[in-house]
């Protein structure tokens, strides 16, 4: 797909088409069904059940597991991290991705993982 477009000047066109090409067929297919179970699921636990200043504890927690995260660091960069610990302790935390759980759960399974 890209290699047709080296060496030339880009717009907003071309990415437009690559898009289209990248999500037509079975991978947007797989997208829209992920995306409209998403979407019913907020539906259904988040504005069908909000109701004005009434407190639902359950939203709360669904909204806080939202940012649950887990920093990870690139197997490549451990020697650069420790380093920076030692030298400039602010800079070694800027190495660290923050993922969300689910995504965290999907790279176990097939990416090595170190625990800190």
């Amino acid at each position: 797909m890209l290699a047709g477009a080296d060496g030339q000047v880009l717009d907003e066109d071309h990415y437009l088409r690559w898009l289209d090409q990248v999500y037509d067929g079975e991978v947007g297919d797989r997208w829209a069904q992920e995306f409209t179970r998403a979407w019913q699921h907020f539906r259904a636990d988040c504005l069908d059940t909000l109701r004005p200043f009434s407190e639902s504890q359950e939203l709360t927690e669904a909204f806080y597991r939202l940012f649950g995260g887990i920093e990870v660091l690139l197997a490549c960069l451990i020697q650069e991290y420790r380093r920076l610990l030692d030298e400039e302790p602010l800079a070694a935390y800027e190495l660290l991705v923050p993922l969300s759980r689910e995504i965290y759960a999907r790279c176990r399974r097939g990416i090595r993982l170190l625990r800190r």
